[in-house]
This record gives structure tokens, C-alpha cells and sequence, in this order.
């Protein structure tokens, strides 16, 4: 459940503070993981705040911590619309985890970008992608918790069910009985959603339909939002036939039309839009103005007490916020806001 998680999350950076006198790893820890709670939320400034406070700590700590930080990242770049700024930061988590051993990081990263590339149309360079770590293909029948199984089915089939829905249905099918076996809710919900978009590439407007209920009935359960919306206008083709048939349930009426509302781009969106455009922290104007002086990322990372992979995510967020793709861009729009 997020919210005890959300809560367990808060209660453990109190007990951090208090008793470890904030434990840099463990804190980085829970902030990832506070970040990506109130992002699957939909809390946008609150997820940009937490994956910040993540990131002063993070590439040295735990792998779920790593996974979490860098995953949150790329999604919230994504939502100001920058997938190569997502794909970088995918990437560069990508390098860490194959310098610290870590194959579950890289892997997971891996199957996070495949997943980005198959939404935004990129499926040449999904499969790339999927190809080079070895779920380009559906897994071998057996437990479908494997890692590289479970990243066939979470990202491979996005694109697979292209070629050929029903075999990625009958994966899904055993799939899905797994996480409901096991109560894992969230990924049920993923899956529930693929094999929705599956069915529904195999005209099966009735099975896609059905499967698209059960997701909402245990979205609307535990208050889950951007599983849904990061699908994006794919899964608005089937809310509106949900709706137009009036198939959906009392229960869920409401996340339904939340989800409509969001995908339609207004006030939901809007307020996202709001969350990612606003001003600039105090840290980075620091490094802006450190940008200014000539030095390198090195050197500027040094200055502000953070690691290089921690400021290059400051520079993303420095890049978004003022419309621009690099240093010079920034400098010049910097200077023409009066902020330096």
C-alpha cells in the first residue's frame, strides 16, 4: 500500500534525523522512495523535491534506492516532454549500476528506457535497446518473477504486441495470476494495462475492456494515478470506449474521470505544467552562476558539495526549467532574465 509506505517513509526520515543524525545513504534512501511514492500520486512538486534530496546521496547507496531516484528522474523529464533528457539520465544510471556491480540496476534501467522509447513511437530504438540486454523476445514458460523475464513482459511486450498480440496475451495471462498469487497490486495493475492495450491490437475490444476495468478497481482502491496516465493516448482510446459503454463500476467512476481529465490536458495537467516550471531553487542559481565562471562539471560539482552524476541532474532541471538543451542556452537565457 503507498500510503503506509508513504507514511512508514516518513517516520523512518524522523527516526534518521533523530537517532542517526541523518545518515546520508539511508536518508537518500528514503527520499527516492518518497519520490517516487508521491510521483505514482501524481504530487509532482513534491516528487521534484524528494528526488532531489535523494540524489545528494544516492549513487553510493542501496540498489532499490538507485533504481527509484534515477527512474523517478527520468519519468519527471518526460513530463516536461524531454526524452533525450530522460534517455540521458536512464543511461548514466545505466553506467553506475555496471560500475558498482549492480546488474539489477542496470537491467531495470534498461527496461525503464525501452519501456519510454516504445511510448514515444521509438520502437527501432526500443528494440536496440531490449536487444542488448536480452529482453528483446518473450521469456521461456517457467516463474515469471525473473528479472529478465519480468522485464520482457513489463517493456518488451509494449512493442511485441505489435507484431503479434496473442502470444503477449498468454504471457500476461500467467503473468498477471503470479502478481495476484503474490498481492502484488501495483505491478497487476501494469500488467492489467498492457494486456488491455494487447487485447485491444487483437481487436478484442471486450477482453481489453474487462481487463481495463479490473485495473481501475484496484487503481481506485489504493489511489494509484500515473501508472494510468503514463500510458499516455493509447489508454485514452479505451477510457473513452469504457465511458462511451458505460462498462465501468460506481466504485470507480471517479479515478475514471480524473484519468479523463488529466489525458484531455486540463486541470490535472495543468497543474503538473505549474509544478515543473517553477522558479529556480537556490541551488540552482548557485550553479548557474557557476556556469558563468567557466568551469568544468567536475569542478563545479566540487563547489557545491555534490556528486558530478548529482549535478547533472541539477543541469537537466536547470535546462528544462529555462527551455534550452545546453550551457550556452542557459547562460544566454540566464542573462536575458536579469539572473545573472
Amino acid at each position: 500500500c503507498y500510503d503506509r509506505a508513504r507514511t512508514a517513509c516518513t517516520d523512518g526520515l524522523e527516526l534518521v534525523e533523530r537517532e542517526l543524525q541523518g545518515h546520508l545513504p539511508q536518508a537518500s534512501l528514503l527520499h527516492a522512495l518518497l519520490a517516487g511514492i508521491f510521483y505514482e500520486f501524481d504530487a509532482i512538486d513534491q516528487a521534484v523535491e524528494h528526488v532531489e534530496r535523494a540524489m545528494l546521496g544516492v549513487n553510493d547507496g542501496h540498489a532499490d534506492a538507485l533504481i527509484v531516484a534515477y527512474v523517478t528522474q527520468a519519468r519527471l523529464q518526460r513530463l516536461r516532454g524531454d526524452e533525450d533528457s530522460a534517455t540521458a539520465i536512464l543511461r548514466m544510471g545505466q553506467e553506475l549500476g555496471e560500475q558498482r556491480g549492480l546488474p539489477r540496476v542496470t537491467l531495470s534501467l534498461a527496461a525503464e528506457e525501452c519501456t519510454g522509447l516504445v511510448r514515444a513511437g521509438r520502437y527501432e530504438e526500443a528494440w536496440v535497446v531490449a536487444a542488448r540486454f536480452g529482453f528483446d523476445a518473450l521469456p521461456a514458460e517457467g516463474d515469471p518473477s525473473g528479472l529478465r523475464a519480468d522485464k520482457a513482459l513489463r517493456a518488451a511486450t509494449r512493442y511485441l504486441m505489435l507484431q503479434s498480440p496473442q502470444p503477449v496475451i498468454q504471457h500476461l495471462d500467467r503473468a498477471v495470476q503470479h502478481c495476484q498469487r503474490r498481492g502484488l497490486q501495483h505491478r497487476c495493475v501494469e500488467l492489467l494495462l498492457i494486456r488491455a492495450l494487447a487485447h485491444r491490437h487483437n481487436a478484442d475490444w471486450a477482453r481489453a475492456l474487462s481487463d481495463l476495468q479490473k485495473a481501475l478497481t484496484l487503481g481506485a482502491q489504493r489511489q494509484y494515478l500515473r501508472v494510468f496516465l503514463d500510458e499516455g493516448r493509447e489508454l485514452g482510446a479505451l477510457l473513452e470506449r469504457l465511458e462511451a459503454e458505460k462498462q465501468h463500476s460506481p466504485q470507480t467512476a471517479p479515478l475514471l474521470r480524473r484519468l479523463r481529465q488529466a489525458l484531455r490536458g486540463t486541470d490535472a495537467r495543468e497543474s503538473r505544467t505549474a509544478a515543473l516550471n517553477e522558479q529556480l531553487t537556490r541551488r540552482e542559481i548557485s550553479i548557474l552562476k557557476r556556469l558563468a565562471s567557466d568551469l568544468s562539471n567536475k569542478e563545479i560539482a566540487e563547489a557545491v558539495f555534490v556528486s558530478e552524476g548529482t549535478l547533472k541532474w541539477h543541469l537537466h532541471n536547470v535546462y528544462g526549467k529555462l527551455n534550452v538543451k545546453n550551457r550556452a542556452g542557459a547562460l544566454n537565457r540566464a542573462r536575458a532574465l536579469g539572473l545573472l
